[in-house]
């Protein structure tokens, strides 16, 4: 596992996110006992960060990092898209934030693998 998100209302409803080095995105909602796999039309291979929406799961965005693309969920992981954006994420994602959560035009702080920090 590379990367691991956790409901921000996990004690109620036990929802795990998991990325991994060579089979991409994984859900569980029952506290990590069975796990089901999403996105494998378009995430494959690593997931290296995943976010969620403070308000998970009343707002069930999920964005997921794999090594030079983003891809988002609007509706908890069925659905994905990549994330549109400026950004040139060809130099390779090392990190992703969302300061202001995941609505549609909120700003990322994306770090590449050469030390910058990208703003969009």
């Amino acid at each position: 596992m590379l990367s691991l998100a956790i409901s921000p209302h996990f004690a109620g409803d036990g929802i795990l996110l998991a990325g991994t080095e060579a089979n991409g995105l994984f859900r569980s909602d029952d506290r990590g006992r069975t796990w089901t796999r999403l996105g494998q039309e378009v995430i494959a291979g690593a997931v290296n960060s995943i976010l969620l929406s403070p308000q998970f799961p009343t707002s069930a965005d999920v964005l997921a990092m794999t090594g030079d693309e983003l891809f988002v969920s609007r509706d908890g992981g069925q659905t994905w898209s990549q994330w549109a954006t400026e950004l040139n994420l060809a130099e390779g994602l090392a990190a992703v934030a969302a300061p202001q959560g995941l609505a549609p035009g909120a700003p990322l702080l994306v770090g590449l693998l050469d030390g910058r920090v990208l703003y969009s």
